[in-house]
């Protein structure tokens, strides 16, 4: 940086020559010697410049004398010539200047320095005395002095509260430059939307920073504080605030308004049995958290161990998850009255407890245990090895047989159950069918060599009549492979259960069902009987014959 006079204008200086007399130049020239920029100081009369310094941040401070005034500075110039210091940005522009010095006598600026603080000191020569000097004046007298070339300016303005809020009264912080005096509640206003009757009722002052209190009135929306353009505050030197009006401070949302419930519906069908039911719960606003102490059940009936387990969603909206324990009758879930959950300003949920939901009804479970029908069940065999139809078949037998025999020829059985019993308008929701093994398999166990053991049903029954017939081998069942009876038995007992509605509609609530049991593959062509028993309707012990348990409900 170079510093000097000139008495006309050269390059293109920031700030131009004034054409009067001389000025002060500075300018900046690169590593390379290339002109950067240049600027001038001074007008009116004769300036001339003596020290020159910069800070970490590239700017420039200049030290000198003016024989007029000149800028807009921070201290008057007092006249007979005063000793100026000014502030010249990175870029050229300057920042402040100031006058120091006695009307009455000749002052002068000839050194100049900036600390890490940004505080300058400037020393020259005076003739008169001035200012209140802390060694008094003699004649043509060194002085030294630390000016202030920085105007205070706000650094930020942040809440001190939370946003958004529903409070009747906020703070915010103000955050300035350097310590201020002079800040009173005149020099703030208030924006407003949606609220009446906002004023701010205090502000308290220390150092760099203030706090402004601000009465929130009523109703519910927005509150930005702002610094007036006619504030009057001042830095401790007496520098007057000029980036005025201040316009950019945060905006706190003043939400009073108390969240509601206002539905609480089912997501499932009803009546149901499902083991977990799910509700969805809608809030008038944005709810940050919801959680399962929010909410509690009103149950009827013989229900037993009811529970919520779960909430999730966002925004207005969640689905709540219900176990709906066991028993029959009926569940609401309800919103509690003790510690609702709040929205984001903190205004809990007003119309609890809310028990206006929709209802569950859980039918209470019912269950009918069937054996199979003797006579009317039995083993069916091919007639021959690829002819797909009966031949012969046994339904006095104690135990009936599943695989093929030593000529290749399938066996087939037929489980007949009267279902009569069950309601005219039983809803079925679960049925299990269980046979159980008689001795070890003949031959190869066929669950091992003939894929899987298949199941149709029919009602009333397959072929013309109730009773077993040769043609049950072929006839057209209700519905073909509901499903397959793993080979997992557990004590000689097979057991496939069907928990949903694959064929419940060939459940006969009048009379008889039939099932048709069959291995996957007919036979394996060895001319050897693979084939596995199990115990008959015929058997004498009750409890080992199939059985057929059917639960089901009555709406």
């Amino acid at each position: 940086y170079v510093l000097g006079g000139s008495t006309a204008t050269w390059g293109v200086p920031v700030r131009g020559f004034s054409g009067v007399d001389s000025e002060v130049f500075i300018a900046k020239v690169g590593a390379s010697g290339t002109l950067t920029w240049n600027t001038f100081l001074g007008g009116g009369a004769s300036d001339t410049g003596y020290a020159i310094t910069a800070d970490s941040s590239g700017n420039v401070y200049a030290a000198g004398n003016s024989a007029a005034t000149w800028g807009s500075p921070l201290g008057a110039y007092a006249g007979a010539g005063d000793a100026f210091v000014a502030k010249i940005d990175s870029s050229g522009g300057l920042v402040e200047n100031t006058f120091v010095g006695s009307a009455a006598a000749y002052d002068t600026a000839h050194g100049i320095a900036v600390d890490s603080s940004g505080d300058t000191y400037v020393s020259g020569a005076s003739a008169a005395t001035w200012g209140s000097p802390v060694n008094p004046f003699t004649a043509d007298a060194v002085f030294a002095a630390k000016v202030d070339v920085q105007r205070p300016t706000v650094s930020s303005f942040s809440f001190l509260d939370s946003n958004p809020t529903n409070q009747t009264s906020v703070e915010y912080q103000v955050n300035f430059s350097e310590p201020v005096t002079d800040v009173l509640i005149a020099d703030f206003g208030l924006s407003t939307s949606g609220l009446s009757f906002a004023s701010i009722t205090a502000v308290g002052c220390g150092g760099s920073t203030c706090t402004v209190y601000v009465n929130t009135g009523s109703g519910s929306g927005t509150l930005h504080l702002r610094l007036m353009g006619w504030a009057t505050i001042y830095d401790v030197s007496g520098n007057a605030m000029t980036d005025l009006p201040y316009m950019n401070g945060p905006t706190y949302t003043v939400d009073k308004t108390a969240p509601t419930v206002t539905s609480i519906t089912r997501d499932d069908p009803s009546p149901t049995t499902a083991s977990n039911l799910n509700y969805t719960v809608t809030f008038s606003e944005a709810m940050p958290w919801v959680a399962t102490s929010h909410f509690s059940l009103t149950t009827t009936g013989s229900i037993s161990g009811a529970s919520v387990t779960g909430v999730s969603g966002s925004g207005a909206t969640r689905t709540v998850t219900i176990a709906r324990g066991s028993g029959g009758g009926t569940i609401r879930l309800d919103m509690t009255a003790s510690s609702p959950p709040t929205d984001s300003a903190g205004n809990a949920v007003s119309n609890v407890p809310y028990t206006s939901g929709e209802v569950y009804v859980i039918p209470e479970i019912l269950s009918l245990t069937l054996r199979s029908q003797g006579i009317n069940d039995g083993w069916t065999l091919e007639s021959t090895e690829t002819s797909n139809v009966g031949g012969s078949k046994d339904n006095t037998a104690t135990t009936f047989r599943l695989g093929d025999d030593a000529s290749n020829r399938q066996y087939r059985t037929i489980l007949s159950f009267n279902t009569a019993s069950l309601p005219d308008i039983a809803v079925i929701t679960k049925v299990t069918l269980k046979i159980k093994r008689s001795g070890a398999p003949v031959g190869t166990n066929p669950f091992t060599i003939l894929g899987k053991l298949l199941v149709d049903t029919r009602k009333p029954y397959f072929g013309g009549s109730v009773g077993l017939a040769i043609s049950d081998f072929q006839a057209a069942a209700g519905k073909s492979n509901i499903g397959f009876i793993p080979n997992a038995p557990v004590n000689n007992w097979y057991t496939k259960v069907w928990s949903t509605d694959t064929f419940f509609s060939h459940i006969n609530l009048t009379g008889s069902t039939q099932f048709r049991l069959r291995f996957t593959t007919d036979d394996n062509n060895d001319n050897g009987a693979d084939f596995i028993s199990f115990f008959s309707g015929n058997y004498a012990t009750a409890s080992a014959r199939p059985t057929l348990i059917i639960e089901y409900y009555v709406p």
